[in-house]
């Protein structure tokens, strides 16, 4: 008996061995390269390109007040922390009321509504861009804030739909059915009742859209030509230059740049779990 204890605990052992292996390498994955940016984005230009890998010395913090000077840095957060916010709002809008009523009104074609905005997700943004910049070139919208918003909310809803139709559907509707007799409107249900009970789906959805909208690139250069709309990542990429780039300056400013969504995963973090564990997973 004793021997079969034993064996037993060696393999479950064995098992968390592994697990903890695969761990070590997955986080490796994701610090190893964020480590790198931070030490290199402390060298100088010279011993960058010498030793990417080594040590800096000395270390130049000096980095960090060129990029934050060199390219008007608190205007681009401005502008990166505004398209961000809004879009991830204006897309939590549009898609929280759409998976209401997929999630909750019995139409025949409820199916087909809901396959429809879930192609939504598999268009790729290069497919879009040509007929996007026309179509908002014509009604005057390129280089303005609402003229990369709109594209933002739109990419967005999909996912949003998916994502909040699933929990939504998790939730009994005997709390509806109560509050319906209690005399609760359409509107009301959805806001007294829906709206407080989905708040992990709703701040796990807003937390991926923020990043991914924060670092987003291409349509925001297409659309945004003017220096006072430009984004972050815009900014960052006009260190790259024809025939030389400023590369240290550069991760410097990329180090600032992540400061925002560093912070906002770091404290929200254990919503992003509850939210694709209780929704998106279970339905």
């Amino acid at each position: 008996m004793r021997w079969k204890k034993m064996m037993k605990k060696r393999k479950y052992s064995s098992k968390y061995i592994k697990h903890y292996i695969f761990l070590g390498i997955s986080i490796s994955m994701v610090i190893l390269p964020f480590l790198w940016v931070l030490i290199s984005s402390l060298k100088t230009k010279s011993q960058f390109m010498v030793d990417p890998y080594g040590l800096p010395d000395p270390v130049m913090y000096e980095n960090y007040a060129d990029a934050f000077q060199s390219i008007n840095m608190p205007n681009l957060f401005k502008n990166s922390i505004f398209i961000s916010l809004t879009s991830v709002l204006g897309a939590l809008l549009v898609a929280s009321a759409a998976a209401f009523v997929l999630a909750r009104c019995s139409f025949k074609i409820n199916k087909w509504i809901y396959s429809f905005f879930l192609i939504g997700m598999m268009i790729p943004l290069n497919a879009a861009i040509i007929p996007l910049f026309i179509t908002l070139k014509n009604v005057k919208l390129t280089n303005t804030y609402a003229g990369i918003i709109i594209p933002y909310i739109a990419f967005q809803i999909p996912m949003g739909i998916f994502l909040l139709t699933n929990y939504i559907k998790t939730i009994p509707n005997e709390l509806e059915e109560a509050a319906i007799i209690d005399g609760c409107s359409v509107v009301q249900l959805f806001i007294k009742v829906i709206v407080p009970l989905s708040k992990p789906i709703f701040a796990t959805f807003s937390i991926i859209t923020f990043m991914s909208l924060w670092n987003e690139f291409l349509f925001a250069l297409v659309f945004l030509t003017g220096e006072e709309f430009q984004t972050v990542p815009l900014g960052l990429a006009s260190f790259r230059g024809q025939y030389d780039t400023n590369t240290t300056v550069m991760l410097a400013g990329t180090v600032i740049a992540m400061i925002p969504t560093l912070i906002i995963y770091v404290l929200l973090r254990d919503n992003i779990v509850k939210g694709m564990t209780a929704g998106a997973v279970k339905g």
